[in-house]
Parts: C-alpha cells; sequence; structure tokens
C-alpha cells in the first residue's frame, strides 16, 4: 500500500516540470524560484500539501539552499506556507488580494474582477430598529428602520469573511426579502434603488478572531484577522451602507494605492 505521505511526495516534483530559473534575466533567482512556487499554488497544490524539500529544490533549479531558502522565508513571511522543524515547508493557501479598500467599490466586484467565485451564505437578513451607533454613522434617528444583513462569504470555497452591514430602509424598501445568497449588494442597492457608491471612508484593524466568527471561517478563536469597517456614500453624500467585516488573516491581503499630495487635491 502507498501511504498517504508517499502519494503527497510523488506529485510535487511533476507539479514543477519545465519550469526553470532564468540565468540571464535580471531578476534575483530566488525571486524567480518564489514566482515559479507560487504558481503552483492553487493550480497543483492545496492547502496543506508540503512542497518539495530544500535539497529537491536546489537539485531541480540548479540553486544554492541560500537562494531556496530565501524564497520559502519570504513566503512564510507572507503567509503562503508555514514550516515544521524537521519536517519541511507547507502550503497554507493563496491569499485573496482586495484593492476595494481604497475603492468605492464592494467584495464581490473586486474579487469577481480577479477571477474568482464568491458564495455567500446568509446568517440573518431582517428590518430592525437603528442602534445608536449605527443611527449615528447613518445619519438617521435612533430606532428608525434598517435593514441588517449579515452573511458568510467564501471565495472559490474558502470561507473568507463574515460581514455584518446596515442600510436605510427608506433607502431601499424591500430589500429584506430580496435574495442576495450569491449576489452583489451594491449591484443590487443599484439596480433596484439607484444607490450608487461614490465615496466613504473606511478602516483597517488587526485583531484576534472571536470565537463565534472563528467557526464560521474554519479557523481557531483568537487567530489573527482584519476589521474592516466602512460608511458608503451617493454622490450627494446621502449614507446609504454601513458595514463591519472580519477576515481571515491567513488568507487576506489588501492593496492600497498611495498617491502624491497634489493627486489627492
Amino acid at each position: 500500500m502507498i501511504s498517504a505521505v508517499a502519494r503527497s511526495d510523488a506529485r510535487r516534483l511533476p507539479a514543477l516540470a519545465g519550469q526553470r530559473i532564468d540565468r540571464r534575466g535580471a531578476a534575483p533567482f530566488y525571486h524567480q524560484l518564489k514566482e515559479i512556487l507560487l504558481g503552483n499554488i492553487g493550480s497543483g497544490w492545496v492547502a496543506g500539501d508540503k512542497l518539495p524539500s530544500e535539497s529537491e529544490l536546489c537539485l531541480r533549479f540548479g540553486v544554492s539552499r541560500t537562494v531556496v531558502r530565501q524564497a520559502l522565508d519570504e513566503m512564510e513571511r507572507e503567509g503562503l506556507v508555514y514550516k515544521i522543524k524537521g519536517k519541511g515547508a507547507f502550503v497554507t493557501g493563496q491569499k485573496f488580494d482586495a484593492s476595494f479598500a481604497q475603492r468605492a467599490a464592494g467584495f464581490h466586484e473586486s474579487m469577481t474582477s480577479r477571477g474568482h467565485v464568491v458564495r455567500s451564505q446568509i446568517l440573518a437578513q431582517d428590518l430592525i430598529p437603528a442602534s445608536v451607533h449605527v443611527a449615528r454613522v447613518l445619519e438617521l434617528d435612533v430606532d428608525e428602520p434598517v435593514v441588517a444583513v449579515d452573511r458568510v462569504r467564501s471565495v472559490d470555497g474558502v470561507p473568507i469573511q463574515v460581514v455584518r452591514a446596515w442600510m436605510p430602509h427608506r433607502l431601499c424598501p424591500g430589500l429584506e426579502d430580496v435574495d442576495l445568497r450569491d449576489a452583489s449588494l451594491y449591484a443590487v442597492l443599484e439596480r433596484r434603488y439607484g444607490l450608487r457608491p461614490h465615496h466613504g471612508w473606511r478602516t483597517i484593524e488587526a485583531i484576534a478572531m472571536s470565537e463565534e466568527d472563528a467557526g464560521r471561517l474554519s479557523v481557531a478563536p483568537a487567530s489573527p484577522a482584519l476589521l474592516v469597517v466602512s460608511v458608503t456614500r451617493t454622490e450627494a453624500g446621502v449614507p446609504f451602507e454601513h458595514f463591519s467585516a472580519v477576515y481571515r488573516g491567513d488568507r487576506s491581503r489588501f492593496d492600497i494605492q498611495v498617491m502624491s499630495p497634489e493627486d489627492g487635491r
């Protein structure tokens, strides 16, 4: 009988067939090796798979152990692999980039524009009175009706975020009855109610995952997480959505564009 470890080992090196280091290229060898390995995560290797050993990679690509370790160290710092002493490096899973942190766009659009498949599990979708906090943020009266939607969202089958959103009911009547399971909330708000995101603010904070959210995202309680809090406004400045989203820290990365002061005037 072939063991599970043997089967895993047997498929590791063929995945790298035909890939090689460009010895005349400008990019450092470690960077080229890292890009080769990254290209196999998700397409050949999946979370939990063991990467080839350092000696195997040295032999396969004709590079030094220093080059291999530098490539693996960078991948470990970025959360793409984890190392077990005496065992080797293992795939954690590719992180999903989310550039929407700086744009008036939603998570669904940000992911699907990159070719990912987004699915949503609806935890709650109700008409409730606005709390003091929600009323203040959305510029409403306390207890004014808001549509509250809680979802767990997955990308390519991996649970990534728990998001809780609130919208003024007077701006989107009937939203509590709309099927939002696999839909873009922003697309629904624009198509049905003419509410188009134009500007607002978003904050990102590092937190420890609560036990409740950890269970929903299939990670251990107190795991690293990113909390994104947002308010979105129309072009006229009317706040129409407030959300609080908890992201898995091991599978999420936000891209932030830095501009000169002149660009922001």
